[in-house]
């Protein structure tokens, strides 16, 4: 409820009433406590007004410094009247006899959720894509089960080994841990793009490396879990795969983190990666985009 009323402020001057209006009305759907105290008055922002102009109309605008994020002064205002506003609306919960309610749902909606929390999955040819959080784990898994099998195993609650050990069918395959990625990369794990070849063979990714302040390519084989030895490079803005996954593209980007060349590597092949385009106009950007491709970044 923070941040969706500081993305209120952050968008919308009056979006600090709209809060109050519907902490009032969460308030009044509740039997009130008699033993407990009033709730105290919403705080108030202050206002500085600012004149606008457009279309030959001028308006003042008292909460457009709400907006200023390089005012480190109105910033702390900004922080600081966010803490009355979460204390109001915890004050105006208790006053309303919320705690037993609140209680009474997370009961209810707890088994009817699933332990370990997973992305809807997205079919691409025969097989379901998905993103999972394992228990204890930071980071996600990528993973991928047949779509064959979505009638007979519908739950996101797989087996740890990734069997269904009633039926002796494999259903989950991991393709890539990224609290693995997390130690190649210093303990952080940051996705910009994955793509699957066509032939879902292969999985191209790139990985934030905090060192050089940018995003290293890699390539793994599905089948084996393995890296390729290449293509590997770093400063990739973006990829594609041609030639039906035989081939792959990347743009890479110069001290500017302007895109301006564009890479095509062969898989398998000991060959350097060969330029085939790069732009010397620092009003333009080279990007990659062939359609129908299909991006596993969600």
């Amino acid at each position: 409820m923070l941040l969706f009323r500081a993305f209120l402020c952050a968008r919308h001057p009056l979006g600090l009433r709209f809060a109050h209006r519907r902490v009032a009305a969460a308030a009044t759907s509740v039997k009130p406590n008699p033993s407990s105290p009033p709730p105290p008055s919403p705080p108030r922002p202050p206002q500085r007004p600012s004149p606008f102009s457009m279309h030959g109309i001028t308006w003042q605008d008292p909460y457009s410094w709400m907006s200023n994020l390089s005012d480190s002064v109105s910033m702390r205002h900004m922080d600081a009247h966010m803490e009355q506003e979460e204390k109001y609306t915890e004050a105006v919960m208790a006053s309303a006899g919320a705690d037993r309610l609140q209680r009474k749902i997370q009961i209810e909606m707890a088994p009817r959720m699933a332990s370990e929390l997973c992305t809807p999955p997205i079919q691409w040819g025969p097989w379901l894509y998905y993103r999972r959080v394992q228990e204890g784990k930071p980071f996600p898994v990528l993973c991928r089960r047949k779509a064959s099998l979505q009638e007979e195993f519908m739950s996101y609650n797989a087996p740890s080994a990734g069997f269904d050990y009633t039926s002796g069918k494999r259903i989950e395959q991991k393709l890539l841990d990224y609290n693995t990625e997390a130690e190649r990369f210093g303990g952080y794990s940051y996705e910009e793009s994955s793509e699957i070849s066509p032939d879902h063979r292969f999985l191209a990714y790139t990985m934030y490396d905090k060192e050089k302040d940018s995003f290293t390519l890699s390539v793994r084989d599905l089948a084996s879990g393995t890296l390729l030895e290449r293509p590997r490079a770093d400063r990739v803005a973006n990829l594609c795969w041609a030639k039906n996954g035989q081939a792959l593209l990347y743009t890479v980007t110069n001290n500017d983190k302007r895109p301006h060349r564009i890479f095509c590597s062969m898989l398998g092949s000991t060959k350097e990666d060969v330029l085939i385009l790069e732009e010397s106009d620092e009003m333009c950007m080279l990007t990659l985009e062939i359609p129908r491709t299909f991006s596993l970044f969600l």
